[in-house]
């Protein structure tokens, strides 16, 4: 991707966030059924008992609602809408166990565009956690017995990859270019030299 390239959305992540209300247990929902279900449609015990799963945070800590509320501001702000009229790809660099990976798709997959994600790390530990609990969070809502709910890859993608994105992307083993970047932990402090390749690649 040559740096001149403006078509590509790079949203850093940050601590602050605005106030106000996102139901994330209804764009999870409407998210993992491919838009088949909201909460009207629910049991009132299941969705009690969602809640009260998804409250515990196992599956999401409680920022989830602000990255939601800051991409919605990121957007706003630009006002970009990334992303061709049905699909759009996504880059996840430095995701670790990528509590996010479901709600990055379930935010850009909105009006139901087809996304296809790529969450990355350099350690296969945190990309063997960020599988799992993405599984779990999959699996959380079909034991709940929503409707619609699919198997992953009849529905939207999200490739887990242990390598260096750079690599990658030089042998065609992932697109050249991606309409929205992420990252997240931006750990500068931990290994400077390896974040500073992050961030040139990511422009």
């Amino acid at each position: 991707m040559e740096p001149s390239d403006k078509k590509s959305l790079i949203i850093p992540s940050s601590s602050e966030a605005p106030t106000g209300s996102t139901d994330l247990l209804d764009v999870l929902l409407n998210h993992f059924s491919d838009g088949e279900a909201s909460i009207g449609d629910l049991d009132p015990r299941i969705e009690r008992d969602l809640r009260k799963e998804l409250e515990r945070g196992e599956y999401f800590s409680a920022d989830m609602k602000s990255l939601w509320l800051m991409l919605e501001r990121t957007l706003e702000k630009t006002g970009r809408t990334p992303g061709k009229e049905n699909s759009i790809r996504l880059l996840n660099l430095a995701c670790g166990y990528c509590e996010e990976g479901a709600i990055l798709s379930a935010f850009f997959g909105r009006g139901g565009k087809r996304i296809r994600q790529f969450a990355m790390d350099l350690r296969d530990h945190e990309i063997d956690r960020a599988r799992r609990r993405y599984a779990a969070t999959e699996t959380l809502f079909r034991k709940a017995g929503i409707p619609g709910v699919r198997e992953e890859e009849e529905r939207n993608l999200v490739e887990f990859v242990a390598d260096d994105a750079t690599h990658l992307a030089g042998y065609g083993q992932i697109p050249g270019q991606f309409d929205v970047i992420f990252i997240r932990h931006q750990n500068l402090w931990h290994d400077a030299e390896t974040w500073r390749r992050i961030y040139e690649f990511a422009l």
